[in-house]
């Protein structure tokens, strides 16, 4: 056991760099972990915003359509489609329709505003992540150095 006396101390500045290369090798794994997030995080935005307007051209369709079947069913009818209440009542359907593309654009704004701070968050992490690294790599030095 006397001959592992004088290798104690360079097995214990071993396990140390070890111990250091490890820790900056997983802090830099999980910066690049997040760096992939946050440009997942910002393809789903993108994403997100197309949905919006898909959906929001989908609703404007559908409301045309009822707008088109309104006016024909007035004219089949038999009532002046020039009336008031007629009128009126085509109005009424194309401001809702105006209101649910209103709705659907917020509701996509708001979408793509959670996931770009979804991102603003995990590039946050990434910077965090590789400072720790380096850091966790400037104590090891410091440790076995001391």
């Amino acid at each position: 056991m006397a001959f592992l006396a004088p290798l104690a101390v360079p097995l214990a500045l071993a396990g140390t760099a070890i111990q250091g290369i490890s820790q900056f090798q997983q802090a830099q794994y999980q910066s690049q972990v997040a760096k992939n997030n946050a440009k997942i995080a910002q393809e789903n935005a993108n994403r997100a915003g197309y949905a919006a307007q898909i959906e929001q051209m989908r609703s404007d369709r559908e409301i045309q359509a009822q707008e088109g079947t309104l006016l024909a069913t007035q004219a089949a009818s038999g009532f002046d489609v020039l009336g008031l209440s007629q009128a009126s009542s085509r109005a009424n359907l194309a401001r809702v329709g105006r209101e649910q593309a209103v709705d659907i654009r917020q509701q996509g704004l708001l979408n793509v505003r959670n996931f770009l701070q979804e991102r603003a968050n995990f590039l946050g992490e990434k910077r965090a992540a590789k400072s720790a690294a380096w850091m966790g790599l400037a104590a090891t030095a410091f440790q076995i150095g001391g």
